[in-house]
Order: C-alpha cells, then sequence, then structure tokens
C-alpha cells in the first residue's frame, strides 16, 4: 500500500532524516539573502512537513520539536517550526493522537504562545487552536 506521500510501507524515510531539520531550520536566519537557498530550503522543508511519522519515532520527534522550540536563534526558525509541527499533527492525525503526545504538542504550542518574538507569539495564534484540536481528535 502506498500513503499520500507516495511512500509504501518498504520505502518509508529512515528516522534519522530528522536529524536534518534543525541545520535546515537555522538556515533560514540568512536564506532571505540568497533567493534561490530560501525556495530550496522551503521545498525541503515542505517535503519534511509531509513525511509520514510511525508510531516508534513520533515520541522522538516531538522531543526534537521541543528542543529546537527552545534552542533555535531566530525567530524565522521558531515560526517555521510551527509550520512544521502543524503539518506533521495533521499529516500524521492517527500517530500523533496516541499516548500522551497530544498534551505535549499542546505544550509545546502553549510555551511558543509566551515567546519573545510577536511573529511567533501570533503565528502559535493561529495554529494553537487547529493544532491542539487535530492533536486530540485522533
Amino acid at each position: 500500500a502506498v500513503n499520500q506521500a507516495g511512500y509504501s510501507a518498504s520505502t518509508q524515510p529512515n528516522e534519522s532524516i530528522w536529524l536534518l531539520l534543525p541545520p535546515m531550520l537555522e538556515l533560514l536566519q540568512i536564506s532571505s539573502f540568497d533567493l534561490m537557498l530560501d525556495k530550496d530550503l522551503q521545498a525541503a522543508l515542505d517535503m519534511f512537513a509531509v513525511l509520514p511519522v510511525t508510531s516508534e519515532v513520533a515520541p522522538q520527534l516531538v522531543d526534537r520539536f521541543e528542543q529546537l522550540s527552545t534552542s533555535l536563534i531566530s525567530w524565522k526558525s521558531r515560526e517555521c517550526l510551527l509550520r512544521l509541527l502543524q503539518c506533521c499533527v495533521f499529516f500524521n492525525l492517527f500517530v500523533m493522537a496516541a499516548g500522551d503526545l497530544p498534551s505535549r504538542v499542546r505544550r509545546l504550542v502553549l510555551r511558543l504562545l509566551q515567546d519573545d518574538s510577536l511573529d511567533v507569539r501570533k503565528a502559535a495564534s493561529g495554529r494553537c487552536r487547529a493544532c491542539c484540536a487535530a492533536a486530540t481528535s485522533g
């Protein structure tokens, strides 16, 4: 069977692909100076947003999102992290609705609602209701 992203069970991405996420988010700080880099980076991040997540990888992925939400210096990177989180939750709704993941996702979004950057707070407020509702509706 092939899922929505075109991956079959035998070709699903390895969880190590998520190790590329932090450096890609850090590149967002400088991507506005290079239009080609920005375009390529956005395309790659859009691909990350729709990757299938297994139930084994989901807790580690939320760990990574939690860690990145506090370690990323750039507001643009934290704002992008929110977009990725929302897409990840929606695309992998049944996996992300299991166990303590919904409450962890809620806490993460609520923490970003208190971010120092107004842009991040605005992004979090726009995604808070949708992301939290999706994470609890599985």
